[in-house]
């Protein structure tokens, strides 16, 4: 849960959306059996610039380069707009005949924030608009508004929110769109969290929950016809109980329990509501300023209404790490197993386990290199059909001065399924200017 690792004061950096970087795997494995973390950053903009070898590559201020912004009293307005290239070398991820195009990419964004004595809020709004050159069925504008609030609402209280709404769409290559759909999938995401911590000296309870609707447009289907997709149509409930015990300083050992109800619309053979636990036992660690983490196991079961899906169930875990390596390099590793969260046609359910890795290198106060990969296997509980999912990317960022940056990114992704209809890879190249205030 996304608030949850805000509520982890013994760890200073997050290692949160991480994606792997797939020779580090085995290192990863061997992290993840000591001990792989994820505790809650401290924003780069509350560090003083002496302290920077404590605060993660990416997270960091860089005084010479940052926006300058708009202030309003405690509030702080930064706009952005971001204009680049993008070469796809196989847009429709397709397992044998790969066609390429470029895309033109335009992302105007604002954030604002207020950082007060007893709490911090943060809001953004922005979209996403790609244009292609030769395939104008890929045309999409994917875009967003979200708000983030933490509060200290008495010294042993904290209270946590995020708010979402979105448009976006489910790509080509994604295991949950359809083959047969002519042009990405759009859909709504509406998200909300929240969660409570009450602290009683070493000992802490949170208690919290999420709620998740999506609601999906029906497409072209290849061919002519219509694809309906409103029985995806759905609404995703959780609620999580985390106690926690401080038992030395820098470590604390925790209990999580995940209860979800999923609902959606479709009914008799294409009914998908289930109801499941995750519960895990865990620690919480910081080893030194410059390392924390988590780690944790337990036992998961997803229970399907529908008799003809079988119950998912096994062993979860999870597994974060960020270790400043040097003042100049960051590391964070992830790991985790769990059950697939939304209902897709022609399946039933999905495991999915999946690692990770970033390495972050300032090469100079103006020059950032990123080493990004993942790995995941999904494997379709009920079906014979499982998948390996690999990417490999890195990416530059030049900072020219406060007000404007380029940057320039390599992806490789590569699906391999024992079901060929599935299988493809791809390279995406993008180049981009960003302007700021």
């Amino acid at each position: 849960m996304a608030l949850e690792r805000q509520n982890m004061p013994i760890g200073k950096a997050s290692a949160g959306g991480v994606h792997a970087f797939a020779p580090l795997l085995g290192l990863v494995g061997m992290v993840a059996a000591i001990a792989l973390a994820g505790g809650g950053a401290v924003p780069a903009a509350a560090a003083d610039e002496a302290d920077l070898a404590n605060v993660p590559v990416r997270e960091r201020r860089h005084s010479l380069y940052d926006p300058i912004g708009i202030h309003a009293s405690a509030f702080h307005f930064f706009p952005r707009i971001t204009a680049g290239v993008m070469f796809d070398s196989n847009v429709f991820a397709s397992a044998s005949d790969p066609s390429s195009d470029f895309a033109l990419v335009l992302a105007p964004e604002l954030r604002a924030f207020a950082d007060r004595g007893d709490g911090f809020y943060e809001f953004s709004v922005g979209a996403k608009n790609y244009t292609y050159h030769r395939f104008d069925s890929e045309d999409r504008t994917d875009a967003h508004a979200r708000f983030r609030g933490s509060k200290q609402l008495r010294s042993d209280i904290k209270w946590d929110a995020v708010l979402e709404a979105a448009r976006r769409h489910q790509l080509r290559g994604d295991s949950f769109t359809p083959t047969t759909a002519a042009e990405p999938i759009p859909f709504n995401d509406l998200r909300a969290e929240t969660a409570v911590t009450k602290t009683f000296n070493r000992l802490g309870v949170m208690v919290g929950g999420r709620v998740r609707h999506i609601s999906y447009e029906n497409v072209t289907a290849i061919g002519g016809g219509t694809l309906d997709q409103s029985y995806r149509d759905g609404t995703i409930l959780t609620t999580t109980v985390k106690p926690s015990y401080e038992f030395s300083p820098g470590y604390r050992a925790y209990t999580r329990i995940d209860l979800s109800q999923r609902d959606y619309k479709g009914t008799g053979a294409e009914n998908r509501d289930s109801q499941g636990y995750d519960i895990r036992g865990g620690v919480e660690f910081r080893i030194t300023p410059l390392m924390s983490g988590s780690v944790d196991v337990g036992y998961l079961a997803q229970d399907y209404d529908n008799p003809a899906i079988p119950t998912v169930e096994g062993v979860s875990a999870g597994a974060r790490m960020m270790w400043l390596m040097t003042p100049l390099m960051t590391l964070s590793l992830f790991a985790e197993r769990s059950v697939a969260e939304t209902a897709a046609p022609d399946q039933e359910a999905r495991l999915d386990l999946s690692a990770g890795a970033q390495l972050d290198y300032e090469i100079m106060r103006s020059l950032i290199l990123s080493l990004e990969g993942s790995y995941k296997n999904e494997d379709f509980v009920g079906t014979a059909r499982t998948d390996d999912v690999m990417k490999i990317s890195t990416k530059i960022d030049y900072l020219m001065s406060r007000s404007f940056n380029i940057g320039m990114s390599y992806s490789y992704f590569d699906r391999l399924s024992n079901d060929p209809l599935y299988n493809f890879d791809k390279h995406v190249v993008t180049i981009n200017v960003t302007a700021q205030h």
